[in-house]
């Protein structure tokens, strides 16, 4: 079967390992430069900065590494669970050390050997709005992809807690976990 590196200029509209061949859509008269000299203009990209980055001293590096520093000194976080959260959360990073402050059973990891703290359950329930166990481990907290286990010796836990934020009845409970534990049997398949 040919490949994508084969030099025929048709085997760019062969199948490569079982899948048809994707046609372009474009009109052949279509090209980069004349589209480049279209009268239209292209929206300007945006420049909204991502959450938590809104807030750095500088914008780099060492703006990130000055809220790490922070959280050691105004929350009395230790050095790993201070510099994942300044280095996923960014200037956000702060709203997470206040509640382990409050209760320091959130600033306890979800796996021994992740970084991941049980106020990033919380917090992905509270502001990035997750609404799912799977929302929480596969996406905001991704002991999906990187727990030995795959988050489930904490999936009941999660469920306990995004239930007692969101008003989970016993029912939604179940399926939540159930939709859950689904996910990672579905990605097990595949090992």
């Amino acid at each position: 079967m040919p490949t994508a590196s084969s030099s025929s200029p048709a085997a760019s509209s062969r199948p490569i390992a079982g899948w048809p061949a994707r046609r372009s859509t474009r009109p052949s008269s279509c090209s980069i430069s004349s589209a480049s000299r279209s009268t239209r203009s292209a929206p300007p990209p945006s420049i909204a900065p991502l959450p938590g980055a809104e807030g750095l001293v500088t914008a780099d590096l060492e703006g990130v590494a000055a809220i790490g520093r922070r959280l050691i000194a105004e929350f009395a976080l230790d050095v790993d669970t201070a510099t994942h959260l300044c280095g996923v959360y960014g200037a956000r990073a702060h709203l997470l050390a206040g509640r382990i402050a409050e209760d320091r059973t959130l600033g306890e990891r979800l796996d021994p050997e992740l970084p991941y703290v049980w106020a990033e359950v919380e917090f992905a329930a509270s502001h990035d709005l997750a609404r799912t166990v799977e929302g929480v481990l596969a996406r905001r907290v991704p002991l999906l992809l990187v727990s030995r286990d795959q988050g489930l010796a904490v999936s009941e836990r999660v469920a306990d807690v995004l239930g007692g934020r969101l008003g989970w009845d016993a029912a939604l409970r179940t399926r939540m976990l159930d939709e859950y534990r689904a996910e990672v049997a579905l990605s097990r398949r595949w090992r």
